[in-house]
């Protein structure tokens, strides 16, 4: 992965946030998938900044799995009530950008059903 990463940084460009975001993503999907939460936290937190930047805001259809990945962290912390605010946000998005009956909307009531 750190391969990845480095020719991801080579980009230049308004594109380079976006590549980045990306692939920061895919580094907390797999850390999140070895239950390094820690690690997980650390390259979510980076993607959700970068796309935040890019986006000048959070109100965009990529930052609701953002919101949801962060969430799944940190309720693997243990942090119920922080996990239950993402969630929140990602439901909220999903809903403005995608719809109630959108198969992103299962995902979100997943995520409240597990807390």
């Amino acid at each position: 992965m750190d391969k990845a990463l480095s020719i991801k940084e080579c980009y230049k460009g308004k594109e380079r946030n976006l590549e980045l975001a990306s692939a920061y993503h895919r580094q907390g999907c797999l850390f999140s998938n070895l239950k390094e939460i820690k690690k997980a936290y650390e390259f979510f937190d980076k993607s959700f900044k970068l796309r935040k930047e890019h986006y000048k805001n959070i109100d965009h259809p990529d930052m609701g799995e953002i919101f949801s990945c962060l969430g799944n962290v940190y309720e693997a912390s243990k942090r119920k009530e922080d996990a239950e605010k993402l969630y929140k946000s990602a439901e909220r998005s999903i809903l403005r950008f995608f719809g109630e009956k959108h198969s992103k909307m299962s995902d979100s009531y997943v995520n409240f059903a597990v807390i």
